[in-house]
């Protein structure tokens, strides 16, 4: 087999795109057990301190469900979504083409976020959520994380030159 300088930038090119993935997304989920660890330790369930008044405030709450509370009591099959959720943004980033750095970032804050809320399903049979503006569902740093990816994911498709959108203008 001959050397290529062209493949073997291109592998090198994709193996750090594998561990800019890996590490973005290990960082957040040890982030979000961090701040949850606190918490836990500092407050009992619904126990609050005030950070903003009447805006914002740390409470402890113990969310079986899903996003925001929906669905309480399906833990064990949230699980499950929650795996075959981290395979499909997995399969998603290895299989696109080109990879530009908002997907990049987009889909390791989308699994840093989703094993971090795994982690605790797994753990504990429920999620960690402390982050309360009072008008809004507690939510934390993994829910953060996976709405910051979406976002720039969404970004990335639709107005960074790669999605429907672009494809659209191209057809006028």
């Amino acid at each position: 087999m001959a050397y290529s300088a062209t493949s073997n930038h291109a592998e090198g090119s994709s193996f750090r795109h594998y561990i800019f993935l890996l590490s973005i997304a290990f960082v957040v989920a040890i982030l979000d057990q961090i701040t949850k660890s606190l918490i836990v330790r500092h407050l009992h369930v619904d126990e609050s301190i005030e950070v903003i008044s009447g805006f914002l405030s740390i409470t402890l709450v113990h969310n079986s469900g899903i996003a925001f509370g929906l669905l309480p009591g399906f833990s064990d099959v949230f699980m499950i979504v929650t795996l075959l959720s981290i395979g499909i943004v997995i399969y998603f980033y290895v299989t696109a083409e080109p990879r530009g750095k908002l997907l990049m970032a987009g889909c390791a804050l989308i699994l840093g976020g989703a094993l971090g809320n795994l982690i605790d399903r797994f753990r504990l049979g429920y999620v960690v959520d402390f982050i309360n503006f009072g008008f809004w569902p507690a939510f934390n740093v993994a829910d953060s994380s996976v709405s910051v990816g979406v976002a720039l994911l969404l970004i990335h498709f639709f107005w960074d030159g790669t999605g429907p959108a672009k494809d659209a203008s191209d057809s006028v």
